[in-house]
């Protein structure tokens, strides 16, 4: 099954883990995007982190994943593992290390934190092309089964 539901062809890298939630940063990585408050770089996995409204989480069964892949242009350009610890929380209880000032108030958004993996896994999907179809959800979380 796939989250959100599309027509459109879908494809992902073999071996990509049950329970992963793809996250686009087309319009933030690479960017030269820079915090406000101390003028650092925002960071790959910080982009990746975002902060999801609570219908786009629930459409993707973000809930549900224990793994974070972000992707770039068509293709897979980091990989984490969901602290399932900490969860799900709002902005203030999970700030960015690079973007401690993005910390919108609409109450409505959540960010999760993120934990790196070895070389050996990002190396199986980093670069990869993935096709996520077309939907409205940045995020996209795929379940096989």
């Amino acid at each position: 099954m796939i989250y959100p539901r599309t027509n459109d062809r879908v494809s992902v890298p073999e071996g990509t883990p049950n329970g992963t939630l793809f996250v686009c940063v087309d319009k933030t990585y690479g960017k030269g995007i820079r915090d406000i408050g101390t003028n650092q770089l925002v960071s790959l996995k910080d982009c990746a982190m975002g902060y999801w409204t609570d219908n786009n989480l629930q459409g993707a069964h973000g809930y549900d994943c224990q793994w974070v892949m972000a992707r770039c242009r068509g293709r897979i350009v980091g990989v984490w593992k969901i602290d399932s610890n900490k969860g799900w929380r709002s902005p203030a209880e999970m700030p960015k290390e690079t973007a401690p000032n993005d910390c919108p108030t609409d109450g409505n958004r959540k960010g999760c934190a993120l934990i790196d993996v070895g070389d050996d896994i990002k190396n199986l999907f980093v670069s990869k092309v993935v096709h996520l179809g077309r939907s409205h959800n940045p995020l996209r979380g795929y379940f096989f089964g």
